[in-house]
């Protein structure tokens, strides 16, 4: 159990003999859920305990992956506050962010995200990061899109363009996934990424126009890694690329829209790693198309 300092996943509630302690009458709103620990000195300070909604969807090893990566940084935010009151509405908030996490996870297409967050600890080594400040991009990662929970899945998969409103409520993403982290995320680096992801390199991204430089490295390099996850991906709006007519994309726009020195060490690694990804055609097909887009 979580309070005995081991994560608890429940992914059917009705067959797991864990929980058929209470007798047969015994009734969960949830069909599943999860608990896990948080840790400090090898001691357990508290529990998050996650319940999915009643319906059809489960909590599974993913969704417990997912939180395992926050449990320390909770931590981290709870000995930062002093009051116990203070701390409890803090908590709710955490509670809270969770649930819109796991609901945010299934909005957005996660294909390649394995392959992806290991090209990004090849890229971080190449522009010179930290091993500390690679694991925090990585984390960045996860949650970069947390905001679109709250946008909504109806306008996000709608295979058509967007309407005016539609777009706004979209570019306010990154504003609301960095107001969602702030009950766990004392560093102001990682909201930061959150919060300028959808930055361009020329100033005509958004939330804050920056540009070039202005931007944080982590949001340059997310930038990147994010729109070639989407153009690799099946989208109900766009074709799927093949992994050559993406790296075709970002290099056409490296300068405009992206970071060309993010540019360079992306595309450097993934040709590095092209059978990792879930794309079409198979591996030997990819690096036939690869090695003539360099010709």
């Amino acid at each position: 159990m979580a309070s005995e300092n081991n994560a608890f996943l429940v992914r059917d509630v009705g067959s797991d003999r864990r929980l058929q302690l209470g007798g047969p009458s015994r009734r969960y709103e949830s069909k599943s859920f999860l608990s896990v620990p948080l840790r400090k000195d090898g001691q357990v300070k508290g529990v998050i305990n996650v319940t999915d909604p009643v319906g059809r969807d489960h909590l599974d090893e993913a969704d417990h992956a997912l939180l395992e990566l926050f449990a320390d940084r909770v931590v981290r935010a709870m000995d930062a506050l002093s009051d116990f009151k203070e701390k409890s509405r803090e908590f709710e908030d955490v509670r809270s962010m969770f649930k819109s996490l796991l609901d945010a996870k299934r909005y957005v297409d996660t294909q390649n995200v394995d392959a992806l967050s290991s090209v990004l600890r090849e890229v971080s080594d190449r522009l010179g990061m930290s091993p500390e400040e690679s694991a925090t991009l990585r984390y960045v990662f996860n949650v970069y899109d947390l905001g679109l929970a709250k946008v909504g899945q109806n306008i996000i998969k709608q295979p058509r363009e967007l309407s005016l409103q539609d777009r706004f409520d979209v570019e306010q993403h990154t504003i609301v996934g960095n107001d969602m982290l702030k009950p766990i995320e004392i560093i102001p680096r990682v909201r930061d990424a959150v919060l300028y992801h959808h930055e361009n390199y020329d100033g005509s991204g958004y939330p804050g126009k920056l540009s070039g430089e202005e931007i944080p490295l982590d949001a340059r390099i997310i930038r990147v890694a994010d729109t070639f996850r989407a153009l690799i991906s099946h989208r109900p709006y766009q074709k799927q690329y093949s992994l050559s007519e993406a790296i075709q994309v970002l290099r056409h726009r490296a300068g405009t829209l992206f970071d060309p020195h993010v540019v360079e060490a992306f595309v450097e690694v993934v040709m590095k790693h092209a059978g990792s990804f879930n794309t079409p055609g198979s591996p030997a097909e990819t690096r036939r198309e690869l090695d003539r887009s360099m010709r």
